[in-house]
Protein backbone atom coordinates (compact mmCIF):
# COMPACT_ATOMS: atom_id res chain seq x y z
CA UNK A 1 0.00 0.00 0.00
CA UNK A 2 1.32 3.42 -0.96
CA UNK A 3 -0.61 6.22 0.76
CA UNK A 4 1.27 8.88 -1.23
CA UNK A 5 0.40 7.46 -4.64
CA UNK A 6 -1.61 9.75 -6.88
CA UNK A 7 -3.00 6.87 -8.97
CA UNK A 8 -4.07 3.44 -7.79
CA UNK A 9 -3.81 0.89 -10.59
CA UNK A 10 -6.04 -2.13 -9.98
CA UNK A 11 -5.33 -5.32 -11.91
CA UNK A 12 -7.78 -8.20 -11.42
CA UNK A 13 -6.15 -11.53 -12.23
CA UNK A 14 -7.67 -14.97 -12.68
CA UNK A 15 -5.49 -17.83 -13.95
CA UNK A 16 -3.16 -15.19 -15.39
CA UNK A 17 0.24 -16.74 -14.70
CA UNK A 18 1.14 -16.47 -18.41
CA UNK A 19 0.30 -12.76 -18.79
CA UNK A 20 0.36 -10.98 -15.43
CA UNK A 21 4.12 -10.44 -15.37
CA UNK A 22 4.19 -8.67 -18.74
CA UNK A 23 1.17 -6.61 -17.73
CA UNK A 24 2.72 -5.44 -14.45
CA UNK A 25 6.11 -4.68 -15.98
CA UNK A 26 4.28 -2.51 -18.52
CA UNK A 27 2.97 -0.42 -15.62
CA UNK A 28 6.35 -0.25 -13.90
CA UNK A 29 7.86 1.20 -17.09
CA UNK A 30 5.44 4.13 -17.17
CA UNK A 31 6.82 7.63 -17.71
CA UNK A 32 4.53 8.81 -14.91
CA UNK A 33 5.70 7.02 -11.78
CA UNK A 34 3.49 8.25 -8.92
CA UNK A 35 1.29 5.18 -8.62
CA UNK A 36 0.59 2.05 -6.64
CA UNK A 37 -0.35 -1.31 -8.16
CA UNK A 38 -2.97 -3.50 -6.53
CA UNK A 39 -3.15 -6.99 -8.02
CA UNK A 40 -6.27 -8.92 -7.05
CA UNK A 41 -5.82 -12.67 -7.43
CA UNK A 42 -9.42 -13.80 -7.84
CA UNK A 43 -9.08 -17.36 -6.62
CA UNK A 44 -6.82 -18.54 -9.43
CA UNK A 45 -6.27 -22.27 -9.89
CA UNK A 46 -2.81 -21.88 -11.42
CA UNK A 47 0.34 -20.16 -10.13
CA UNK A 48 -0.96 -16.61 -10.48
CA UNK A 49 -0.68 -15.91 -6.75
CA UNK A 50 2.92 -17.13 -6.66
CA UNK A 51 3.87 -14.96 -9.63
CA UNK A 52 2.10 -11.95 -8.09
CA UNK A 53 3.92 -12.35 -4.78
CA UNK A 54 7.21 -12.51 -6.64
CA UNK A 55 6.33 -9.28 -8.44
CA UNK A 56 5.47 -7.60 -5.13
CA UNK A 57 8.96 -8.41 -3.86
CA UNK A 58 10.63 -6.36 -6.61
CA UNK A 59 8.73 -3.10 -6.00
CA UNK A 60 7.21 -1.76 -2.79
CA UNK A 61 4.43 -0.07 -4.76
CA UNK A 62 2.94 -3.47 -5.61
CA UNK A 63 0.51 -5.15 -3.23
CA UNK A 64 -1.42 -8.38 -3.75
CA UNK A 65 -4.89 -9.38 -2.58
CA UNK A 66 -5.83 -13.06 -2.63
CA UNK A 67 -9.54 -13.83 -2.48
CA UNK A 68 -12.01 -16.53 -3.35
CA UNK A 69 -13.17 -16.49 -6.94
CA UNK A 70 -16.01 -14.03 -7.42
CA UNK A 71 -15.58 -12.74 -10.95
CA UNK A 72 -14.11 -9.52 -12.36
CA UNK A 73 -16.60 -7.22 -10.62
CA UNK A 74 -15.80 -8.69 -7.22
CA UNK A 75 -12.07 -8.42 -7.92
CA UNK A 76 -12.22 -4.78 -9.01
CA UNK A 77 -14.38 -3.88 -6.02
CA UNK A 78 -11.82 -5.50 -3.70
CA UNK A 79 -9.09 -3.45 -5.35
CA UNK A 80 -11.08 -0.23 -4.96
CA UNK A 81 -11.51 -0.88 -1.23
CA UNK A 82 -7.74 -0.99 -0.77
CA UNK A 83 -6.90 1.88 -3.15
CA UNK A 84 -5.23 4.94 -1.60
CA UNK A 85 -4.78 7.12 -4.67
CA UNK A 86 -6.78 10.22 -5.50
CA UNK A 87 -7.44 8.61 -8.87
CA UNK A 88 -7.94 5.01 -9.89
CA UNK A 89 -7.28 3.14 -13.14
CA UNK A 90 -8.00 -0.44 -14.12
CA UNK A 91 -5.95 -2.77 -16.31
CA UNK A 92 -6.87 -6.32 -17.29
CA UNK A 93 -4.16 -8.88 -16.59
CA UNK A 94 -4.06 -10.19 -20.18
CA UNK A 95 -3.70 -6.73 -21.75
CA UNK A 96 -0.78 -4.33 -22.18
CA UNK A 97 -0.17 -0.59 -21.88
CA UNK A 98 2.30 1.70 -23.59
CA UNK A 99 4.69 3.66 -21.36
CA UNK A 100 2.58 6.80 -21.94
CA UNK A 101 -0.65 5.26 -20.59
CA UNK A 102 -0.77 6.86 -17.13
CA UNK A 103 0.79 10.07 -18.41
CA UNK A 104 -1.96 10.44 -21.01
CA UNK A 105 -4.63 9.92 -18.36
CA UNK A 106 -3.21 12.08 -15.56
CA UNK A 107 -1.96 15.09 -17.54
CA UNK A 108 -5.41 16.70 -18.06
CA UNK A 109 -6.04 16.62 -14.30
CA UNK A 110 -3.04 18.81 -13.41
CA UNK A 111 -4.72 22.07 -14.42
CA UNK A 112 -8.39 21.05 -14.35
CA UNK A 113 -8.80 18.32 -11.69
CA UNK A 114 -11.06 16.57 -14.19
CA UNK A 115 -13.67 14.12 -12.91
CA UNK A 116 -12.96 11.54 -15.62
CA UNK A 117 -10.32 11.17 -18.32
CA UNK A 118 -10.81 8.83 -21.28
CA UNK A 119 -8.15 7.72 -23.73
CA UNK A 120 -8.44 5.62 -26.87
CA UNK A 121 -7.92 1.88 -27.18
CA UNK A 122 -5.73 -0.12 -29.54
CA UNK A 123 -7.31 -3.53 -30.16
CA UNK A 124 -4.64 -6.01 -31.21
CA UNK A 125 -5.83 -9.09 -33.08
CA UNK A 126 -2.66 -10.94 -32.24
CA UNK A 127 -2.94 -14.11 -34.30
CA UNK A 128 -4.31 -12.25 -37.30
CA UNK A 129 -1.61 -9.58 -37.12
CA UNK A 130 -3.57 -6.33 -37.31
CA UNK A 131 -4.83 -3.62 -34.98
CA UNK A 132 -7.91 -1.40 -34.77
CA UNK A 133 -7.93 2.01 -33.08
CA UNK A 134 -10.89 3.33 -31.11
CA UNK A 135 -10.01 7.00 -30.75
CA UNK A 136 -11.33 10.50 -30.15
CA UNK A 137 -11.09 13.09 -32.91
CA UNK A 138 -9.29 15.69 -30.77
CA UNK A 139 -8.09 16.43 -27.24
CA UNK A 140 -10.74 18.17 -25.19
CA UNK A 141 -11.37 19.19 -21.57
CA UNK A 142 -14.66 20.75 -20.58
CA UNK A 143 -17.13 21.40 -17.77
CA UNK A 144 -19.87 22.57 -20.11
CA UNK A 145 -23.02 20.44 -19.88
CA UNK A 146 -23.55 20.38 -23.64
CA UNK A 147 -19.91 19.59 -24.37
CA UNK A 148 -19.82 16.83 -21.73
CA UNK A 149 -22.86 15.20 -23.31
CA UNK A 150 -21.28 15.55 -26.76
CA UNK A 151 -18.09 13.81 -25.59
CA UNK A 152 -20.05 11.05 -23.86
CA UNK A 153 -21.91 10.52 -27.12
CA UNK A 154 -18.63 10.42 -29.03
CA UNK A 155 -17.35 7.80 -26.59
CA UNK A 156 -20.33 5.63 -27.52
CA UNK A 157 -19.71 6.22 -31.21
CA UNK A 158 -16.02 5.29 -31.07
CA UNK A 159 -16.48 2.45 -28.58
CA UNK A 160 -14.39 3.91 -25.74
CA UNK A 161 -17.27 4.11 -23.24
CA UNK A 162 -17.53 0.42 -22.50
CA UNK A 163 -14.30 -0.58 -20.79
CA UNK A 164 -13.05 0.78 -17.44
CA UNK A 165 -9.46 0.19 -18.58
CA UNK A 166 -9.06 3.34 -20.69
CA UNK A 167 -10.28 5.73 -18.01
CA UNK A 168 -9.04 7.59 -14.97
CA UNK A 169 -11.68 7.91 -12.25
CA UNK A 170 -11.81 10.05 -9.11
CA UNK A 171 -11.93 7.94 -5.98
CA UNK A 172 -13.98 10.48 -4.04
CA UNK A 173 -16.76 10.34 -6.66
CA UNK A 174 -16.79 6.55 -6.43
CA UNK A 175 -16.76 6.61 -2.62
CA UNK A 176 -19.32 9.39 -2.06
CA UNK A 177 -21.81 7.86 -4.47
CA UNK A 178 -21.19 4.23 -3.46
CA UNK A 179 -20.44 3.21 -7.03
CA UNK A 180 -19.40 -0.42 -7.41
CA UNK A 181 -19.08 -2.89 -10.23
CA UNK A 182 -22.34 -4.88 -10.05
CA UNK A 183 -21.98 -8.54 -9.16
CA UNK A 184 -23.36 -11.32 -11.35
CA UNK A 185 -23.80 -8.95 -14.28
CA UNK A 186 -21.00 -10.19 -16.54
CA UNK A 187 -20.40 -9.33 -19.33
CA UNK A 188 -22.15 -5.94 -18.93
CA UNK A 189 -20.70 -4.95 -15.54
CA UNK A 190 -18.30 -2.47 -17.14
CA UNK A 191 -20.90 -0.44 -19.04
CA UNK A 192 -23.23 -0.45 -16.01
CA UNK A 193 -20.42 0.94 -13.85
CA UNK A 194 -19.50 3.59 -16.42
CA UNK A 195 -23.10 4.66 -17.02
CA UNK A 196 -23.56 5.17 -13.29
CA UNK A 197 -20.25 7.01 -12.83
CA UNK A 198 -20.94 9.36 -15.75
CA UNK A 199 -24.06 10.62 -13.97
CA UNK A 200 -21.88 12.09 -11.21
CA UNK A 201 -19.30 14.03 -13.20
CA UNK A 202 -19.06 17.79 -13.71
CA UNK A 203 -16.07 17.73 -16.05
CA UNK A 204 -14.46 15.42 -18.57
CA UNK A 205 -11.24 15.14 -20.56
CA UNK A 206 -10.60 13.02 -23.63
CA UNK A 207 -7.36 12.40 -25.49
CA UNK A 208 -6.62 11.17 -28.99
CA UNK A 209 -3.89 8.88 -27.67
CA UNK A 210 -4.55 5.10 -27.72
CA UNK A 211 -2.00 3.76 -25.18
CA UNK A 212 -4.18 0.94 -23.81
CA UNK A 213 -3.69 -2.27 -25.80
CA UNK A 214 -6.58 -4.71 -25.68
CA UNK A 215 -5.01 -8.05 -26.63
CA UNK A 216 -7.66 -9.93 -28.56
CA UNK A 217 -7.12 -13.67 -28.74
CA UNK A 218 -9.14 -16.85 -29.18
CA UNK A 219 -9.12 -17.76 -25.51
CA UNK A 220 -12.60 -17.97 -24.00
CA UNK A 221 -13.36 -15.05 -21.71
CA UNK A 222 -16.28 -13.76 -19.67
CA UNK A 223 -17.58 -12.08 -22.82
CA UNK A 224 -17.61 -15.28 -24.87
CA UNK A 225 -19.30 -17.63 -22.40
CA UNK A 226 -22.82 -18.94 -22.96
CA UNK A 227 -25.37 -17.23 -20.72
CA UNK A 228 -28.90 -18.42 -20.11
CA UNK A 229 -29.92 -14.89 -19.06
CA UNK A 230 -28.53 -13.17 -22.16
CA UNK A 231 -31.86 -11.58 -23.11
CA UNK A 232 -32.27 -10.09 -19.63
CA UNK A 233 -28.68 -8.86 -19.69
CA UNK A 234 -29.17 -7.33 -23.14
CA UNK A 235 -32.27 -5.45 -21.96
CA UNK A 236 -30.49 -4.22 -18.82
CA UNK A 237 -27.60 -2.88 -20.89
CA UNK A 238 -30.02 -1.03 -23.19
CA UNK A 239 -31.86 0.45 -20.20
CA UNK A 240 -28.62 1.64 -18.58
CA UNK A 241 -27.55 3.34 -21.80
CA UNK A 242 -30.95 4.97 -22.23
CA UNK A 243 -30.84 6.18 -18.61
CA UNK A 244 -27.47 7.88 -19.18
CA UNK A 245 -28.67 9.48 -22.41
CA UNK A 246 -31.76 10.77 -20.60
CA UNK A 247 -29.69 12.14 -17.70
CA UNK A 248 -27.53 14.20 -20.06
CA UNK A 249 -30.47 15.23 -22.26
CA UNK A 250 -29.01 13.35 -25.20
CA UNK A 251 -32.24 13.12 -27.13
CA UNK A 252 -31.51 14.37 -30.64
CA UNK A 253 -32.04 12.39 -33.83
CA UNK A 254 -28.46 11.10 -33.88
CA UNK A 255 -28.76 9.91 -30.28
CA UNK A 256 -32.01 8.09 -31.06
CA UNK A 257 -30.33 6.36 -33.99
CA UNK A 258 -27.42 5.35 -31.80
CA UNK A 259 -29.72 3.89 -29.15
CA UNK A 260 -31.42 1.96 -31.94
CA UNK A 261 -28.05 0.59 -33.06
CA UNK A 262 -27.28 -0.40 -29.47
CA UNK A 263 -30.54 -2.31 -29.29
CA UNK A 264 -29.73 -4.14 -32.52
CA UNK A 265 -26.27 -4.89 -31.16
CA UNK A 266 -27.83 -6.44 -28.06
CA UNK A 267 -29.91 -8.71 -30.26
CA UNK A 268 -26.80 -9.66 -32.21
CA UNK A 269 -25.19 -10.68 -28.90
CA UNK A 270 -28.23 -12.87 -28.22
CA UNK A 271 -27.66 -14.62 -31.55
CA UNK A 272 -23.95 -15.14 -30.86
CA UNK A 273 -24.83 -16.55 -27.44
CA UNK A 274 -26.70 -19.42 -29.13
CA UNK A 275 -23.42 -20.62 -30.67
CA UNK A 276 -21.07 -20.27 -27.72
CA UNK A 277 -19.49 -23.16 -25.89
CA UNK A 278 -22.01 -24.64 -23.49
CA UNK A 279 -25.09 -23.51 -25.43
CA UNK A 280 -25.96 -27.04 -26.61
CA UNK A 281 -28.96 -25.79 -28.59
CA UNK A 282 -30.24 -27.83 -31.50
CA UNK A 283 -31.37 -26.31 -34.78
CA UNK A 284 -35.04 -26.06 -33.85
CA UNK A 285 -34.31 -24.55 -30.44
CA UNK A 286 -32.34 -21.81 -32.19
CA UNK A 287 -35.23 -21.22 -34.59
CA UNK A 288 -37.59 -20.86 -31.64
CA UNK A 289 -35.34 -18.33 -29.91
CA UNK A 290 -34.78 -16.27 -33.09
CA UNK A 291 -38.52 -16.10 -33.63
CA UNK A 292 -39.14 -15.12 -30.01
CA UNK A 293 -36.53 -12.41 -29.38
CA UNK A 294 -36.02 -11.01 -32.89
CA UNK A 295 -38.80 -11.67 -35.38
CA UNK A 296 -41.61 -11.01 -32.87
CA UNK A 297 -39.88 -8.09 -31.13
CA UNK A 298 -41.53 -4.87 -32.32
CA UNK A 299 -38.95 -2.74 -30.52
CA UNK A 300 -36.25 -4.43 -32.59
CA UNK A 301 -38.07 -3.71 -35.85
CA UNK A 302 -38.58 -0.08 -34.80
CA UNK A 303 -34.84 0.14 -34.15
CA UNK A 304 -34.11 -1.24 -37.62
CA UNK A 305 -36.38 1.40 -39.17
CA UNK A 306 -34.60 4.19 -37.27
CA UNK A 307 -31.24 2.94 -38.56
CA UNK A 308 -32.34 2.84 -42.18
CA UNK A 309 -29.56 4.15 -44.40
CA UNK A 310 -26.98 4.22 -41.59
CA UNK A 311 -23.69 2.30 -41.89
CA UNK A 312 -23.74 -0.72 -39.58
CA UNK A 313 -20.91 -2.98 -38.49
CA UNK A 314 -21.02 -6.34 -40.21
CA UNK A 315 -22.58 -8.33 -37.32
CA UNK A 316 -25.51 -5.89 -37.07
CA UNK A 317 -25.70 -5.64 -40.85
CA UNK A 318 -26.02 -9.42 -41.18
CA UNK A 319 -28.69 -9.56 -38.47
CA UNK A 320 -30.76 -6.81 -40.09
CA UNK A 321 -30.47 -8.45 -43.50
CA UNK A 322 -31.48 -11.88 -42.25
CA UNK A 323 -34.28 -10.65 -40.00
CA UNK A 324 -35.94 -8.97 -42.97
CA UNK A 325 -36.72 -12.45 -44.30
CA UNK A 326 -38.99 -12.86 -41.24
CA UNK A 327 -38.00 -16.51 -41.27
CA UNK A 328 -36.37 -18.06 -38.21
CA UNK A 329 -35.53 -21.07 -40.38
CA UNK A 330 -33.49 -19.00 -42.85
CA UNK A 331 -31.79 -17.14 -39.99
CA UNK A 332 -30.76 -20.36 -38.27
CA UNK A 333 -29.40 -21.86 -41.50
CA UNK A 334 -27.38 -18.74 -42.32
CA UNK A 335 -25.98 -18.37 -38.81
CA UNK A 336 -25.02 -22.03 -38.68
CA UNK A 337 -22.83 -21.39 -41.72
CA UNK A 338 -21.44 -18.13 -40.34
CA UNK A 339 -20.46 -19.62 -37.00
CA UNK A 340 -18.97 -22.65 -38.72
CA UNK A 341 -16.53 -20.16 -40.26
CA UNK A 342 -16.13 -18.41 -36.91
CA UNK A 343 -15.03 -21.52 -35.05
CA UNK A 344 -13.66 -23.82 -37.78
CA UNK A 345 -12.25 -21.47 -40.44
CA UNK A 346 -11.07 -18.59 -38.30
CA UNK A 347 -8.69 -17.05 -40.83
CA UNK A 348 -11.52 -16.46 -43.29
CA UNK A 349 -13.78 -15.17 -40.53
CA UNK A 350 -11.20 -12.68 -39.26
CA UNK A 351 -10.56 -11.53 -42.81
CA UNK A 352 -14.17 -10.35 -42.82
CA UNK A 353 -13.56 -8.67 -39.46
CA UNK A 354 -10.47 -6.93 -40.77
CA UNK A 355 -12.18 -5.61 -43.89
CA UNK A 356 -15.18 -4.51 -41.85
CA UNK A 357 -12.94 -2.60 -39.44
CA UNK A 358 -11.32 -0.72 -42.34
CA UNK A 359 -14.70 0.33 -43.70
CA UNK A 360 -16.15 1.33 -40.31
Amino acid sequence: MNEKALISVVIPAYNAEQTIEQCVHGVLKQRFQNFEIIIVDDGSCDNTFVVCNRLAEIDSRISVIHKENGGPSSARNAGMQKACGKYIAFIDSDDCVEDTYLEALITPTFSNDTDVVICGITTSYQKQGYTVLSAFKKNKTTSSHDEISALIFESFENGTIYSPCNKLYKMDIITKNHILFPLSKEPIEDILFNCEYMKHINSISVTTACPYIYCKNDIESEVTKFRKNIQTVSTERSNATLSLFTYWNMNGAECEKWLAQEYIGGKSDCVSNCYRKGANLNFFEKCKLFKQFIIKDEKYHNAVNKCHGMPLHYDKKILVLLSKTKSALIMACAYNILFFFRYRLKNIYYLFRKNSAKKD
